[in-house]
């Protein structure tokens, strides 16, 4: 995650961040730990925007919310519709995005895949 936001920061520089995190798998028992510390990355590499998908991910958007990040910068989308709605207000030629949830979870591909032919 860290490189990911690495490279999100460094080729999105005078850009608008966003990042869409679903849940990651194969965290064990420490999931919640390592949500935290990844809420903490998210303030420390300046992104913009976090949109989280799920129950798991909104976790790090109550994380992200406590080290002060604006809340009308934390979007929760419990729906495709919602999610495709609220990138395509935020998307334009200044805007990079980072997706991060399982490779197993294949439920956002229609939106991801309709926003980059479109």
């Amino acid at each position: 995650m860290k490189a990911a936001l690495k490279v999100l920061r460094d080729q999105g520089r005078d850009k608008k961040k966003v990042v869409v995190l679903g849940k990651i798998n194969y965290l064990g028992a420490h999931e919640k730990k390592y949500y935290r510390e990844i809420a903490r990355m998210l303030f420390n590499y300046d992104v913009d925007y976090l949109i989280t998908l799920d129950d798991d991910s909104k976790l790090i958007g109550e994380r992200a919310l406590e080290l002060a990040m604006d809340p009308h910068r934390i979007i929760h989308c419990d729906s495709n519709e919602y999610l495709r709605y609220v990138l395509e207000s935020l998307l334009d030629d200044q805007t990079i995005v980072l997706f991060k949830f399982s490779l197993l979870d294949k439920s956002h591909n229609d939106v991801i895949n309709s926003l980059i032919t479109n």
